[in-house]
């Protein structure tokens, strides 16, 4: 009896390393969050940025971080505007399809804005961070959707999103 508990610790001692270290291999190789690639403080560490660069980049970050809020206020008041009138009894496809084509154009300048925001502080890197930045930025964008969107709204039943 006592040998068939040691085997059995043993065993779930091995699955407990694995899983330790299978999520230690996935968190390192998975690409930064688009967030550091845009903190003037990450940047500077991983890409060496010099005084001035951090300084122009900080301040670029500043007003990214503005248009994008300020975007995704419109994107989200359309977005709850539709989750009210999907409860009205007068539901209106005519409404339903003006919040939508409000909330593709708020999604389509958020992202024109990031976009914008990396070619702004590309132009602010040597060519050696240069192409370090955009390797970054390009495995972010490769990498799965920052927002869950591909999921589906149902997905998030808990009201936040």
């Amino acid at each position: 009896m006592k040998r068939l508990w040691l085997l059995v610790f043993v065993g779930v001692l091995i699955a407990a390393l694995s899983y330790v270290f299978g999520v230690w291999t996935a968190q390192r190789s998975a690409p930064p969050p688009l967030a550091d690639l845009q903190d003037a403080a990450w940047l500077k560490k991983h890409l060496g940025l010099s005084e001035a660069q951090e300084k122009a980049v900080y301040a670029l970050e500043e007003k990214f971080g503005a248009e994008v809020i300020a975007l995704c206020g419109e994107h989200c008041s359309a977005r709850n505007e539709l989750a009210s009138q999907l409860l009205r009894a007068d539901w209106s496809e005519d409404v339903e399809q003006a919040l939508l084509e409000d909330m593709g154009r708020a999604q389509i300048r958020t992202d024109a804005a990031i976009l914008e925001h990396v070619r702004r502080v590309s132009r602010v890197l040597t060519p050696a961070q240069r192409a370090r930045y955009q390797e970054l930025v390009g495995a972010r964008m490769h990498s799965a959707c920052p927002h869950h969107l591909h999921h589906g709204a149902m997905a998030h039943t808990d009201g936040v999103h």
